[in-house]
């Protein structure tokens, strides 16, 4: 082709009209799609003076997690174009996933765990890619090297953030349960080293294209890079920069389910208002209605509200549960891996981009990665393509098996695999928290102190590692320093029925009766059920002399049923205090129907019966008490007394 100097022609009015480069437009790209972490870090930070992060995890893991799957949901279903092209996979992939699911809730699979976490930050890794496509393509930017780039440094600073202090101990505690050996300092610091090299040469391999891009005329997309960029920022900053694993993982997923939501409205009204084929449910949400965007987060949060509830059902609910949420989750990762891609012609007319795409940019194009490319013809699962996607598919459910075999053929014991996270990750809240709690269950609180105190150096306003420190200082007889940590955990969460409970112990142990008192009603307020909470209640009450009051909660604990023969023992003594003969005679009955060979029942027992004049049977109970343990001396002390009144007579 031949060269010259002369000035190129004018372009038409027609065609003097420049591209945007954003999807909306600069506002509201940077809103909904670029800069929405600078939104969410100040909006969360004010949150949490309300919620703990617990909390957090939950609701915004059910309303948002959950939630966002929904829309995917109903693009695969209510899409019939596009269910026609892939109907064997929307059939078949539910029911496979839900066996799958099923299998590992219901067998405490780690394996599970793990595939959600890695294919979880594959799918926010592959999002954000898919939006630097569009954004290429919005300035005609087709190249594959550079999509290629765009991948590899999103995928490499996101794997080097998972091997911080941070998020390592979710990946270790996965790989371990599943029966991978231990690691060592040693290979940790060789991955971490390899891992920074090959993050170093991919950055620059990444500048050093942008500026070939430059240097050759070549336009390059400034609303990609900002992405890039925010998105890796911010991927580094809740990496880092949060102790909080739960309050990092909310970060991510608001901003996620942000992009998510905003972009699958964007594609339906396009589509809705091009005539193209879809279902009437699809066509009636997504039409020109501004009170429509109403009912679509509507429908998006009653997606994810019964997964909120899932600690507040039985064990059997809670596996039911778990399954469906797990195969949602999965299905959703599945679906858009390959529902999502610009180089489709619906697809590309959906986000704006139609007449800005190449054949050879679809090679590279997908709003969401994918394990195999979508096929272009409507004649697709029995392609080759399709054999390609389920040999990949296949090798994924061998390597996943693989995962199971070893967890049955053993995992690391768990205090050991604490202790080894801990050391690998000593910069972790959550790896001395896990530590603790295997210490204090092991019979060491001493050590399991010590790592509390770890932990709070690292995040001082975790009100459950706070809670868990103060309840380890009250079993070590120290009670005012128990006091100041329950303070603490109170403080951030103070609807926390355990610490205004144990708040009560303390203070009951400190002499502050009323203090106790205090607490103790709001633990009962909080948690009406409790037996403990309403002997707690009733036991310090009995103390401060107030005895009605005291017998009121006995009677509240007794008419919750308790089902163990110590709770009933230790209530026929309460009532005993208080004078409630009778009652405590029956409680004690109850609690030799569970242990015949109590002790403490048959003493009891007959100490009620003593009351009531029945020195012979009493007489009886206190033998039987003495047979049980020959070392009793309460029985016997009560043995010798009634024998002496039987003598009086």
């Amino acid at each position: 082709m031949s060269q010259t100097l002369e000035s190129p022609p004018l372009p038409s009015p027609a065609t003097r009209a420049v591209a945007s480069p954003w999807i909306l437009n600069g506002w509201q790209d940077l809103l909904l799609f670029i800069g929405t972490p600078l939104l969410l870090i100040p909006v969360v930070a004010l949150t949490q003076q309300h919620f703990s992060p617990l909390e957090f995890r939950i609701w915004v893991g059910g309303l948002g997690a959950m939630g966002h799957h929904l829309p995917g949901m109903m693009r695969a279903y209510g899409d019939r174009e596009l269910f026609r092209r892939f109907r064997v996979r929307f059939v078949v992939a539910p029911v496979a996933l839900s066996i799958a699911a099923a299998v590992c809730v219901y067998n405490d699979l780690a394996a599970l765990s793990l595939v959600l976490l890695l294919w979880g930050m594959w799918h926010g890794i592959a999002q954000l890619y898919g939006f630097a496509r569009i954004y290429d393509a919005k300035v005609k930017s087709f190249a594959p090297l550079t999509a290629r780039l765009d991948l590899m440094v999103l995928t490499a600073w996101f794997l080097t953030a998972l091997l911080t202090d941070l998020r390592m101990p979710l990946l270790l505690r996965s790989l371990y349960q599943c029966g991978l050996p231990l690691l060592s300092p040693g290979a940790l610091s060789a991955i971490r080293i390899a891992a920074w090299c090959a993050t170093a040469l991919v950055t620059l391999a990444f500048c050093a294209n942008a500026l070939g891009q430059r240097r050759r005329g070549e336009t390059l997309s400034g609303s990609k890079m900002l992405l890039l960029a925010t998105g890796i920022a911010f991927w580094w900053y809740t990496s880092v920069g949060i102790p909080s694993v739960l309050i990092s993982i909310v970060l991510n997923e608001l901003f996620h389910d942000v992009q998510y939501l905003a972009i699958v409205w964007i594609y339906n009204r396009k589509r809705v208002n091009s005539g193209r084929e879809v279902g009437a449910f699809t066509r009636y949400l997504f039409r020109n209605s501004g009170a429509m965007i109403g009912l679509y987060v509507g429908l998006v949060v009653a997606y994810g509200l019964p997964a909120t509830q899932i600690n507040a059902v039985g064990k059997t609910a809670q596996q039911f549960m778990g399954v469906l949420i797990a195969t949602s989750t999965l299905l959703h990762f599945y679906f858009d891996g390959f529902i999502w891609k610009v180089r489709e012609r619906t697809t590309s007319e959906g986000l704006g981009l139609a007449g800005r795409t190449t054949p050879e940019a679809g090679q590279a194009a997908a709003v969401q990665a994918a394990p195999t490319p979508a096929p272009a013809s409507a004649a697709t699962e029995a392609s080759p393509q399709g054999s390609s996607h389920a040999l990949k598919w296949g090798v994924l459910g061998v390597l996943a098996a693989g995962m199971v075999a070893l967890q049955f053929k053993g995992p690391v014991e768990g205090l050991a695999r604490s202790q080894n996270i801990a050391a690998l990750a000593p910069g972790s809240f959550e790896a001395h928290f896990d530590l603790a709690g295997e210490l204090s269950g092991a019979g060491r609180p001493a050590e399991a102190r010590q790592h509390l105190e770890r932990a709070l150096q690292i995040d001082p306003s975790d009100a459950e590692a706070h809670y868990e420190l103060g309840r380890i200082l009250l079993q070590q007889g120290q009670p005012a320093d128990a006091a100041d940590q329950l303070r603490r955990s109170l403080k951030r969460t103070p609807r926390s029925f355990d610490a205004q409970l144990a708040m009560g112990r303390a203070l009951s142990e400190m002499g502050d009766a009323v203090g106790a008192v205090e607490h103790l009603r709001q633990a009962v307020e909080l948690k009406p059920g409790s037996i403990p909470a309403h002997m707690r209640l009733g036991e310090e009450l009995g103390d401060m002399g107030q005895i009605p009051a005291a017998a009121e909660q006995f009677e509240l604990a007794a008419a919750l049923e308790p089902r163990d023969a110590s709770t009933l023992l230790d209530l026929g003594r309460d009532m005993l205090k208080v004078n409630r003969v009778d009652r405590a005679a029956s409680l004690f009955e109850r609690a030799l129907a569970l242990d015949p060979r109590s002790a403490g029942a048959h003493n009891g027992l007959g100490i009620c019966l003593a009351r009531q004049g029945r020195l012979d049977p009493a007489i009886a109970a206190f033998n039987r008490a003495l047979q049980f343990d020959p070392t009793f001396k309460d029985a016997r002390d009560n043995l010798d007394r009634a024998l002496a009144l039987r003598a009086r007579k």
